[in-house]
């Protein structure tokens, strides 16, 4: 499946007691997960551009430069409210076993717990590094991390300007009608099944004319889009056609991106999609497919106002359905 290759290999470390753990992951994106073990339960997890911090103390006098977000712990009669980025919808009830994720890229900061997904926040330009800090001795905490994939500057320009401009293109996307002029050598290098498409074995080789028929113009056209740029500005009916472009086309990261579009923007409009599409790769045993079912079932049990919308939804259609029969 292709979203398998989205699961860039974890690592592991364990800590204990009142400390800030910064690290390198040698990437400019990131994303971290902090599971709290045992012990006590308030910790800030964030990025910061200095790797030589050791102590709460000393990041309290570094002041704005660290873009935290504080668990368990309330900021708002505390003198150093104003030394960290502390997020509002802050703090966070989070117990023992229970996970927070931050994923960084290169930008912005984005939380999740549960079903609930906070930000983007966006940080000033620099290179910034992960960093978990505990209040007491006594909390133990497990953290995994995994670089992001992230385009070099030059890199990213370039591509934006093929993107933009389409000038040399050698191939095409043809779908209901219309044609997307696209460069061989950019789907091949973010594709692999476009690569093994675009072959001289193959006939869309021999074309240059990939076919597509199942899906929106418009869906193709943000693909493309994500290829070159690495972003995707899908409208919320759209994340579901995009998910399963992404994993026909094993493109991983686009995989990855509109799950978590998926979670943010899941409503009662494009609740059924989403959650027929899901399914379907999570029962075919998609390990990242079985956990973004989970993510959804999650908030669903949580809103009762959106469980409400989307069983509508599904008995709507199914009702349309026997009448025209």
């Amino acid at each position: 499946m292709a979203s398998d290759a989205a699961r860039t290999q974890w690592v592991e470390k364990r800590i204990k007691g009142a400390s800030a753990t910064i690290w390198d992951v040698g990437t400019a994106a990131f994303e971290v997960k902090v599971v709290l073990e045992s012990g006590s339960t308030e910790y800030f997890i964030g990025v910061t551009p200095s790797e030589l911090l050791q102590t709460q103390q000393e990041m309290l006098r570094v002041g704005r430069p660290n873009w935290l977000h504080v668990i368990n712990r309330s900021l708002t009669s505390n003198g150093h409210a104003e030394w960290a980025q502390v997020a509002r919808q802050f703090p966070v009830s989070r117990g023992i076993g229970e996970e927070v994720c931050m994923k960084f890229d290169g930008n912005a900061v984005t939380l999740s717990y549960d079903s609930t997904s906070l930000g983007p926040y966006l940080v000033p330009a620099g290179k910034y590094f992960p960093c978990v800090l505990a209040f007491y001795p006594d909390t133990a905490l497990t953290i995994q991390y995994r670089p992001l994939c992230k385009r070099k500057c030059c890199e990213s320009q370039i591509c934006d300007k093929l993107f933009r401009d389409r000038k040399f293109t050698d191939a095409s996307i043809m779908c209901g009608g219309h044609q997307i002029p696209v460069h061989r050598c950019v789907l091949a290098a973010v594709s692999p099944v476009f690569e093994r498409m675009l072959e001289s074995g193959m006939r869309e080789g021999h074309t240059t004319t990939i076919e597509i028929q199942d899906v929106s113009p418009e869906a193709i056209e943000i693909m493309v889009r994500y290829i070159y740029k690495g972003d995707a500005l899908p409208m919320s009916t759209q994340l579901s056609a995009l998910f399963v472009l992404g994993n026909r086309y094993m493109i991983p990261s686009l995989v990855s991106d509109i799950g978590d579009l998926m979670v943010q923007q899941l409503d009662k409009i494009n609740g059924k999609d989403i959650l027929h599409v899901v399914r379907r790769h999570a029962t075919c045993a998609d390990e990242f497919s079985v956990e973004l079912w989970d993510k959804l079932t999650a908030k669903l049990h949580g809103d009762r106002e959106l469980m409400q919308g989307v069983m509508e939804t599904f008995c709507c259609t199914s009702a349309d359905e026997i009448s025209h029969h």
